[in-house]
């Protein structure tokens, strides 16, 4: 390329949107070879200025996207789009300033598609020197949280060794994440990750810590103890997850529950996660833990544990948080230890702000034994969702209240239904079908029954849907 045509090729590409579009799209790889010409094009994959009409490709409109709620025209393409595409068509020169441009360019200030096509290139080109290019390139790209996918599925071993250099100097959670997922570089990373832990070459912050157990405990349980133990010293809470394959950290962990040990906001969460996916482990200081961080039940009932955690879940029962007393509430009645709180658990069934569908109020009615002032809790909960009727009626009979709490819910469903405004539906083949709005009269039904008052009976009829003209 001359000098001429270079001047005339950059002046172009600083020019206006029309003069830039074109000179990209005329663009030859011997031109990238000149740094100037390859950095200006790599900038454009930032530039998010549309097209000129006359370059924006034609595409047909699609005929239902305003129905769908779209306007029908496609977007436009942008001088960024093209440039990506230009240079993956044309190619990168797989010269050594290249990579060095893309750095000087990343550090700049990224964008999702220049990101994303770096990644792609630096996978697809060929290197004359590929190693010193994976050197400079990867660290620029994991800066940038990059996916690094294309890279990782053309790697040899030299390429997984700079890449895994990279994810873990600095250490960077989601490089490391991403290696160790993938089949040709799981096994380094995994090795790199817990050598440089166990030597003291890695040093993570509290939260790094957490993260990198979390994923050691996933990928590498039997490594999990050394790492932890690593950790203790400075994190005395990475004794949880050595706990989990180690039956002398299961020890240590019991020991520092037992001091009021404090612990990182996140690490409950984390670690309920992980006790989730294993079966049952024997030894495992459960009850004491879930004291100690104020838990959820959901590793309770996933380990079957709610004899030896009664205890706790019945202190759950009348706490503040609703959900989780639910929860406790159910797993009690499983095994029959709800007595002790079944006055809380009844005034939980009436809580308005506790969510209860209708196969958790089944089995609140069914507890053995019967829940104290149950059947009245049940008939409150009747009497302010009336249009889920169908859910609460069997849970109420089932209940087995006195007839004074039946006759009372019944009344007062019924004269919901006679104050509920009237709604009338067309109905697909003509008609309409009358109901009333807000109430669930047929479902009401068998609590009718039941109460078995001729007069209720008449009222409740008057109240059900019918089809009209």
């Amino acid at each position: 390329m001359s000098q001429s045509d270079r001047e005339a090729l950059l002046a172009a590409l600083s020019g206006d949107v029309d003069a830039r579009a074109r000179a990209i799209q005329g663009l030859h790889r011997f031109e990238l070879v000149d740094r100037d010409v390859f950095g200006a094009v790599l900038r454009a994959c930032r530039d998010t200025a549309a097209l000129p009409d006359v370059l924006q490709p034609t595409v047909e409109a699609d005929p239902f996207a305003g129905f769908f709620g779209g306007t029908g025209a496609p977007a436009k393409k942008t001088v960024a789009e093209l440039a990506a595409q230009k240079l993956a068509e044309v190619g990168w020169p797989g010269l050594l300033p290249s990579a060095e441009v893309a750095v000087e360019v990343l550090a700049e200030g990224p964008s999702e598609l220049l990101v994303a096509h770096c990644a792609e290139q630096l996978g697809a080109t060929e290197w004359e020197d590929r190693q010193a290019a994976l050197t400079l390139l990867v660290p620029a790209l994991h800066a940038q949280d990059a996916a690094m996918y294309p890279v990782i599925v053309r790697a040899d071993d030299k390429t997984i060794a700079v890449m895994v250099k990279s994810a873990l100097d600095p250490y960077r959670s989601r490089a490391t994440n991403e290696l160790l997922a993938n089949g040709n570089s799981h096994e380094a990373m995994l090795k790199a990750l817990c050598a440089s832990v166990i030597t003291g070459t890695l040093v993570p912050d509290e939260q790094q810590a957490m993260g990198i157990l979390a994923q050691i405990v996933t990928w590498a349980p039997d490594k999990a103890p050394g790492v932890a133990e690593a950790l203790e010293p400075r994190f005395p809470w990475a004794v949880t997850f050595a706990a989990f394959d180690d039956v002398a950290a299961r020890e240590r962990m019991a020991i520092w529950l037992a001091t009021n040990p404090s612990f990182p906001g996140s690490l409950p969460a984390r670690l309920d996660e992980a006790l989730r996916s294993r079966a049952p482990i024997e030894g495992f200081p459960l009850v004491p833990w879930l004291r100690a961080c104020d838990g959820s039940a959901t590793v309770i009932a996933a380990w079957k544990a709610t004899a030896a955690a009664a205890p706790l879940l019945q202190t759950w029962v009348t706490a503040a948080d609703v959900d989780r007393a639910c929860e406790s509430a159910l797993l009690l009645g499983e095994v029959g230890l709800h007595e002790p709180v079944g006055a809380a658990i009844a005034a939980l069934v009436a809580n308005p702000e506790a969510s209860w569908d209708g196969a958790g109020l089944r089995a609140v009615a069914s507890f053995r034994p019967p829940l104290p002032g149950i059947g009245a809790a049940l008939a409150a909960v009747l009497g302010r969702n009336p249009d889920r009727a169908a859910e609460i009626v069997p849970a109420l009979l089932a209940a087995e209240p006195g007839e004074d709490v039946l006759r009372s819910a019944a009344i007062a469903a019924v004269a919901h239904a006679e104050a509920a405004p009237i709604k009338k539906a067309p109905m697909r083949r003509g008609g309409t079908r009358t109901v009333r709005e807000g109430t669930d009269a047929p479902a009401l039904k068998p609590l009718i029954d039941a109460v078995g008052d001729p007069e209720l009976t008449a009222r409740h009829e008057a109240v059900l849907p019918y089809l009209g003209a």
